[in-house]
């Protein structure tokens, strides 16, 4: 079996029918938690890598638009943490163009360890994942998101939910699976 990675999730991957979509697993248990030491904003698709932005036209068109977090002193971000197997991890790293898991041709996101988020309940979790902005990309600084009180698409949700679940099966297709893992 493997071992849980916890995994801090914001935007459209702390709402529970996207992380079902993205991994297939929809007994996954979250847990609301705010990230310190991080803004987030939003990033237009020409303002994604050349590489990546092909492949987001392809399935969104001119009009796509996402959240990305980034570090900066004072300020916070709210999500969800949620306990993925590794498998999972790497469905949801597959789906954020995250390095480790596609390469640096159409890297996207870079994956940082978090040492801490605090709960609404006053505690603590510790020894988190999550993505970042990549090195050496923009953002739209024309739009402030209030990191603590923002909406979790910025895209319709249905449509994100039915690519997410094809990205799935083609994962699940190029890893040699037949069926939903889990």
């Amino acid at each position: 079996m493997d071992n849980k990675i916890l995994y801090f999730a914001y935007g459209a991957n702390m709402d529970k029918g996207m992380i079902r979509a993205i991994t297939g697993n929809d007994r996954l248990v979250g847990r609301p938690a705010i990230l310190d030491g991080y803004e987030i904003g939003i990033q237009r698709i020409d303002q994604t890598p050349k590489d990546v932005e092909k492949l987001l036209r392809n399935s969104w068109g001119d009009d796509f638009k996402t959240y990305v977090i980034y570090p900066r002193l004072g300020a916070k971000v709210k999500g969800m943490v949620w306990e993925l197997t590794e498998t999972e991890r790497r469905l949801v790293r597959n789906w954020e163009f995250v390095e480790k898991e596609v390469g640096p041709r159409f890297s996207w996101y870079k994956q940082v360890l978090i040492d801490r988020v605090s709960t609404p309940e006053g505690g603590t979790i510790e020894g988190l994942e999550t993505e970042i902005l990549g090195d050496g990309q923009e953002i739209d600084g024309t739009i402030k998101v209030d990191g603590l009180n923002y909406e979790p698409y910025l895209m319709n949700p249905g449509e994100m939910w039915r690519i997410a679940s094809e990205d799935l099966k083609s994962f699940l297709e190029r890893e040699g699976r037949k069926k939903e893992i889990c």
